[in-house]
């Protein structure tokens, strides 16, 4: 009952400023907190020496960029691009591995998941 009426005067609250605000101000700290760490303060050199000062992780950053962007020295044999479909898959096949495929597994970075290829082959 306690986390209902609590859920109940969150909503009506934010038809409020007050409420918006706070709900705003709770919305930019999840968003703050699963922020990804850019950057660093410190950073080891060649010898593994611990470097703080700025000017010094400066200098190794250079070494370390002026090393990533020396030319290549191999050479890599040019291959035809190949195109047309991809002889062996044939729809038959497809949908045997749409029908294997698990629901409400996590999507890959595509963001594509299996429930939308099934969600389509229904609508067919």
């Amino acid at each position: 009952m306690g986390k209902d009426r609590a859920q109940k005067d969150w909503s009506e609250s934010l038809h409020s400023n007050k409420g918006r605000s706070k709900m705003f101000k709770i919305a930019k700290q999840m968003t703050k907190e699963r922020k990804d760490i850019v950057g660093s303060k410190y950073v080891r050199d060649e010898n593994e020496t611990l470097k703080v000062k700025e000017e010094e992780v400066t200098k190794v950053d250079k070494l370390f960029f002026s090393l990533l962007n020396k030319t290549n020295e191999y050479q890599l044999e040019e291959k035809d691009k190949v195109e047309g479909p991809i002889w062996g898959v044939t729809e038959q096949i497809v949908k045997q591995e749409l029908k294997s495929m698990k629901v409400g597994k996590v999507p890959e970075p595509s963001g594509v998941t299996s429930n939308l290829f099934k969600l389509q082959e229904q609508l067919e």
